[in-house]
């Protein structure tokens, strides 16, 4: 089972991303943050393999959490949920390493394609070895 942890300041929409994260086998929700300093928390109690993460968290910006992430050395694949549709919050989530960016409202087919590409990451990265073949811009 992978990890997931859940990084959203409504928790009414915190409610609807856990569903999301029950309907799909092998997902498995070990938290709900709404700050850094949980975030750091979980990071440090588990094995997190997914953070959802919405970018307008109260006082804290999702980007600025990313970037502590990141700057920790954590490798955690993220995905970000959230209603930011400005080119740059984009650019900046992307550039810091953020698997998949998602703008709500969206609908579960959505979400279970970016879950895909998260499966589909970690599946490369389970062999020991990969060719060049099996690096796609696509894929990852």
């Amino acid at each position: 089972m992978k990890k997931v942890l859940v990084v959203e300041d409504d928790p009414m929409v915190a409610m609807i991303n856990m569903e999301y994260i029950s309907k799909i086998s092998q997902l498995e929700v070990v938290g709900h943050a709404v700050n850094k300093d949980e975030v750091f928390e979980y990071l440090k109690k588990f094995k997190v393999d997914l953070i959802l993460m919405d970018i307008f968290l109260g006082g804290e910006s999702g980007l600025e959490i990313l970037k502590a992430i990141r700057g920790e050395g954590y490798t955690v694949d993220i995905i970000m949920i959230t209603s930011a549709n400005g080119s740059e919050e984009i650019k900046k989530a992307l550039s810091l390493g953020c698997l998949d960016y998602l703008i709500k409202p969206f609908d579960f087919e959505r979400f279970k394609c970016a879950i895909k590409k998260f499966h589909d990451k970690n599946m490369l990265f389970n062999e020991e070895k990969i060719g060049q073949e099996d690096l796609r811009v696509s894929q990852i």
